[in-house]
């Protein structure tokens, strides 16, 4: 994955990238996240997110920045950090520009969310730091005509936290 990543590739993982037994997941409607510009909230039932939460934010491209959604994580240490973006697919939607805020400056990610589906799609692996403000911004600039969505971000792959009967395994999810 990571050598694909290196040669331009969008990643839509199956299993975690990196090792980061932390995770810090960052929803919409969390007070980790500020909207600036124009955003609407959707009615969609799929999305990232517990029931009666805003199932996500969406906003018009432009082909100026005239929206981000900016997403800062509440890290408990610095670290290397995985870092993924939750979508919905969607007929309207368009090539996603993502600025990743880390300690070596700010990396630009576009996924073109018309061929990733639902789910999670890989931004990168960068080094954070805890009160630095690192973390990611969805910008609503695009040349195609369509939305935007702003749904969860997630740092970090976190432990097993699901029990499939034989109990939580507490292993890293990679």
């Amino acid at each position: 994955a990571r050598s694909l990543w290196n040669a331009g590739a969008t990643i839509v993982p199956l299993r975690p990238i990196d090792h980061q037994p932390i995770e810090v997941v960052v929803d919409n409607d969390d007070a980790g996240v500020e909207f600036i510009g124009v955003w609407n909230d959707s009615v969609s039932p799929i999305y990232f997110g517990d029931p009666g939460d805003v199932p996500y934010r969406f906003a018009a491209t432009d082909l100026t920045e005239t929206a981000v959604a900016r997403y800062t994580p509440a890290l408990p240490e610095a670290g290397v950090y995985p870092v993924y973006a939750w979508t919905r697919a969607g007929g309207d939607r368009v090539e996603q520009f993502y600025r990743v805020l880390h300690a070596g400056g700010a990396t630009e990610v576009t996924v073109d969310h018309t061929r990733v589906g639902t789910g999670l799609v890989y931004l990168g692996t960068y080094a954070m730091e805890p009160g630095q403000g690192h973390g990611v911004e969805i910008s609503n600039r695009s040349d195609t005509p369509g939305v935007v969505i702003a749904d969860m971000i997630r740092f970090g792959n976190g432990l097993g936290d699901i029990d499939r009967g034989a109990g939580v395994s507490g292993k890293t999810r990679e």
